[in-house]
């Protein structure tokens, strides 16, 4: 588990608790926060026959980009996610492969989640594959790798305290490792990464009892402060 404060641009990374590996659609529960777009790269197949590579999904899961890209086993891809305000248009880049969109205005997003299925221990043909995220950025500031070695299963982390609704580009590093353990290829969605971008949970606000409470106690500090320098 970790938490780093990034203090250039002052956003929070925090931890999520890993749920079961067959939970393929969310790191928190979806009564957490409302989905405003999301950026995908999983498996599929690594073949150009249909089943699409890359995605730019609405609420709900559903494409409103999609591609396809021959995923070669073991090889590093650069990836990159960008968005542009003035045209409210989001971009996936995948090993010089793009797709974008300009459906969502990010600008209703306050939480990224990086999240996705990093080792796949499901008991098919593809059991033990593993995919790896390296040298993760988001507007210049670094974010934590993510690969089956800190994580289990379907894992990840969350973002806050940054301005999706302004210009910015995520981009990182990814590995597709179909044969540690397989046979190496793929043949289904098994591995995948998701970025949403999403209206995450309001603070709880704090009871007037409590305000109550930290007013006295900084009425208090005031009072030793002023007693010193007596």
């Amino acid at each position: 588990m970790f938490k780093t404060t990034l203090a250039a641009t002052a956003f929070a990374v925090l931890p999520l608790v890993a749920v079961a590996a067959t939970v393929t659609d969310s790191l928190l529960p979806s009564s957490d926060y409302t989905e405003v777009a999301v950026a995908e790269i999983r498996g599929g197949n690594s073949q150009l026959n249909g089943d699409r590579e890359l995605g730019i999904n609405a609420p709900g899961g559903a494409p409103v980009a999609q591609g396809q890209f021959d995923i070669q086993d073991g090889v590093q891809y650069a990836f990159s996610i960008a968005y542009s305000a003035a045209t409210t248009t989001l971009e996936l880049d995948f090993g010089g492969t793009s797709i974008s969109s300009s459906d969502f205005d990010l600008s209703a997003a306050d939480t990224l989640l990086v999240g996705g299925r990093f080792a796949n221990d499901s008991s098919n043909v593809q059991k033990n594959g593993t995919l790896s995220l390296s040298g993760l950025t988001l507007g210049g500031e670094s974010l934590p790798d993510l690969n089956a070695g800190n994580t289990s299963g379907y894992d990840g982390y969350t973002v806050t305290g940054f301005d999706f609704g302004s210009d910015f580009t995520l981009s990182g590093f990814a590995i597709f490792d179909y044969a540690a353990g397989g046979n190496g290829t793929q043949v289904a969605s098994n591995l995948a990464t998701q970025f949403k971008f999403v209206d995450g949970p309001a603070p709880v606000p704090l009871p007037a009892a409590g305000i109550l409470l930290l007013g006295a106690l900084g009425g208090l500090g005031l009072v030793k402060r002023r007693c010193k320098v007596a």
